[in-house]
């Protein structure tokens, strides 16, 4: 719990904070196998549509996952089920379609309530997580596990920041010609808006 983690905190454990944060990326990319992510890439590269989901402070993480995958292929959302009550975004999800799950300890019961309403629709779940997943492993279609506890108050994201941004680029590589197409038309709306930098 909270006050635990600001004891061991205070203790001193977070003093290596950078450390600990490269330390979580590793441990991260030694234990998901190649075998997984090239599949997570297919499945994202090849759906229909691709959504992100993630409750709390893993929204952020859906979010920057939709900016990352929005950059290199279309139709890539942000799944807003659970907002606001809101549940019917669950009903537009087909077979077809990848929903990146985001889901850390701890759970909220919203998101565990949404797994098997997901899994229900057909579509594939890359369910994004750390150990131990036991309770939620049975619900990802490819399941790929990260590190987050560098000793802070909070969870660290670094390492799946790092996955989110390794998939996103093997998937512009494997979309090759669909996904520069995709990205010099983004370019061009770009410039028409005034986009200022490169």
């Amino acid at each position: 719990d909270l006050p635990k983690k600001l004891q061991r905190t205070i203790g001193g454990e977070a003093e290596n904070t950078i450390d600990k944060n490269i330390l979580c990326i590793n441990n991260t990319f030694e234990h998901i196998s190649n075998d997984d992510i090239t599949d997570a890439v297919s499945l994202v590269s090849g759906a229909k549509r691709v959504f992100t989901f993630g409750m709390k402070e893993s929204y952020a993480l859906a979010h920057y996952a939709y900016t990352r995958f929005l950059t290199v292929r279309k139709d890539v959302y942000i799944l807003s089920a659970g907002f606001n009550g809101e549940i019917e975004p669950v009903l537009s999800l087909t077979p077809d379609d990848v929903c990146i799950v985001f889901l850390f300890h701890r759970y909220t019961r919203q998101t565990l309530q949404f797994l098997p309403l997901i899994k229900e629709t057909g579509a594939k779940i890359i369910l994004v997580t750390s150990p131990p997943y036991g309770d939620v492993a049975s619900y990802a279609t490819i399941l790929l596990p990260t590190y987050t506890d560098a000793g802070g108050i909070k969870n660290t994201y670094a390492a799946p920041v790092c996955l989110v941004d390794c998939l996103c680029n093997a998937v512009a590589v494997k979309n090759g010609k669909k996904a520069f197409e995709h990205m010099q038309k983004s370019e061009e709306l770009f410039k028409r808006m005034s986009v200022l930098g490169s």
